[in-house]
């Protein structure tokens, strides 16, 4: 087990402590429903829960392990974790938990584009997109992924799952040049739909040609 030092980059602890103490590793994890330990080897199946994670999972809560602005200053990622938590989980973010995301998102400023945007497309791609995109904007992170990221003008429920679509559609502006492009993608997808049926029919033409020749055969021998 480990016990982390101070942050000073907001991500890496400047030093790590080697501990017998399993409560002291569970301290320093981001949030209650990922801060509880079991032994597989244990025959009784015992969990280690300190700080109410399973009370947490069963109300559906997201909440900080100790002080979250604390959890929140070693690494400000945590933050986007809540919300993607929340979003894919369907949880509520804990009050004081919220208040210190909202309070401490300029922090996200420090974090990079590339961690920001693994998060971002877990919310973006799963069942509850729009709620999980709403949370962003409520607790003000939105704009430290990207200034210009809005509510979608569409659902994104009723769009694509596919993240390049979901993106485009959180930029004000863009959902209309997206729906006109899902209409034109529409009718090259009836198109194709139209070519493969003529493509078939054409495969099928000699074939009922030789049905017609056989049965006009098994009509005359009939009538003979």
């Amino acid at each position: 087990f480990r016990i982390d030092g101070n942050y000073t980059d907001s991500r890496h602890p400047d030093k790590v402590i080697f501990t017998d103490e399993l409560s002291e590793d569970l301290r320093r994890r981001d949030f209650t429903v990922n801060a509880m330990a079991g032994d597989p080897l244990s025959e009784d199946g015992e969990i280690v829960d300190i700080f109410g994670g399973r009370a947490d999972i069963e109300g559906k809560i997201i909440r900080a392990v100790g002080d979250p602005e604390k959890r929140f200053t070693e690494d400000a990622l945590r933050i986007l974790r809540a919300v993607r938590f929340a979003t894919v989980l369907d949880f509520e973010i804990e009050s004081e938990t919220r208040r210190a995301a909202q309070a401490l998102a300029y922090r996200l400023s420090y974090v990079s584009a590339e961690r920001k945007s693994v998060e971002l497309k877990k919310i973006l791609l799963s069942d509850h997109a729009d709620r999980g995109v709403s949370l962003l904007v409520e607790t003000d992170t939105a704009k430290y992924i990207h200034p210009d990221i809005k509510l979608p003008k569409v659902p994104l429920s009723s769009l694509p799952l596919r993240f390049s679509t979901r993106l485009a559609a959180i930029f004000d502006g863009i959902p209309e040049l997206l729906l006109d492009h899902q209409c034109k993608q529409h009718y090259r997808e009836e198109q194709r739909h139209m070519v493969c049926h003529k493509k078939r029919g054409n495969r099928q033409v000699p074939q009922i040609r030789r049905q017609q020749v056989q049965y006009d055969i098994d009509r005359r021998n009939n009538l003979g």
